[in-house]
């Protein structure tokens, strides 16, 4: 009875929850919102777009497109104890869409081709700059801007090999590698299940 009595709460408290304004939400209920274009955000010109109507560019090929989303994630790019909602664009170059919330605002950030790859949970991720380099990054944020700092490069066509900005070793750098591969990969949840 008291499962029971537990259960009948639980799913009150969600109806509840679910009728509230966005301003009484939590952040990952905002940051769905924004996913089911319900809510808007802001792009890095300061507009205030749905992503249903959002037109996302490619920078290396100068093209752009309506914006179709196959899959997302929660992850912490920054370690500042908030996750950033990261959008899978379905397209031949694979772009992403990070949506993080500033208060009940919320900003998004594109990323081109290979720039995000290997996604980890702990917010880690591989770029790519062509086959013989690789970076292994994180992401921090501004405003309506995002810095990508690498924490280790292997570039053996340069046979340049660096380890949180200092030169290193062939063999410390591949040590390197295997510990980051070896990290747990981000969970990819299919946008089609998350549409109301």
């Amino acid at each position: 009875m008291k499962k029971l009595l537990l259960l009948f709460l639980a799913s009150v408290l969600a109806i509840i929850i679910d009728g509230w304004p966005l301003e009484k939400r939590d952040p990952h209920s905002i940051l769905m919102a924004v996913l089911n274009s319900e809510k808007t955000f802001i792009t890095k010109n300061d507009h205030d777009v749905l992503l249903k109507n959002y037109i996302i560019g490619d920078v290396y090929f100068d093209v752009s497109y309506v914006t179709n989303p196959s899959d997302y994630s929660f992850v912490d790019f920054d370690n500042d104890g908030a996750d950033e909602l990261v959008v899978r664009i379905s397209d031949n170059w694979r772009n992403y869409l990070i949506l993080r919330c500033d208060g009940l605002d919320v900003y998004g950030y594109e990323t081109g081709i290979r720039a995000m790859q290997n996604l980890k949970k702990d917010g880690s991720f591989k770029g790519s700059s062509g086959a013989d380099v690789a970076h292994y990054c994180r992401m921090t944020f501004k405003r309506n801007s995002y810095t990508i700092e690498c924490e280790a490069v292997k570039d053996d066509l340069s046979k340049v090999y660096e380890l949180h900005g200092e030169v290193c070793t062939v063999e410390e750098i591949d040590e390197f590698i295997r510990g980051w591969n070896a990290k747990e990969n981000v969970e990819w949840l299919s946008y089609k299940d998350s549409l109301n």
